[in-house]
């Protein structure tokens, strides 16, 4: 994502090359309709078991 924003001409990207989802978030177009529900599941696991491991060896 840096090199994609902040590279300029030598990132070795293509001339026009930008993901859709940095066309749409932040946007009117970045509505809930859009989220992957089983991408925001397994985010909800990852964020959970952290918490639950960083409260077990803290």
């Amino acid at each position: 994502m840096w090199l994609l924003l902040n590279a300029g001409a030598e990132s070795g990207l293509r001339e026009g090359f930008m993901p859709e989802v940095f066309q749409i978030i932040h946007t009117s177009r970045d509505t809930i309709e859009r989220a992957n529900e089983a991408a925001m599941k397994r985010l909800h696991d990852i964020v959970v078991a952290l918490v639950l491991e960083l409260d077990r060896t803290l």
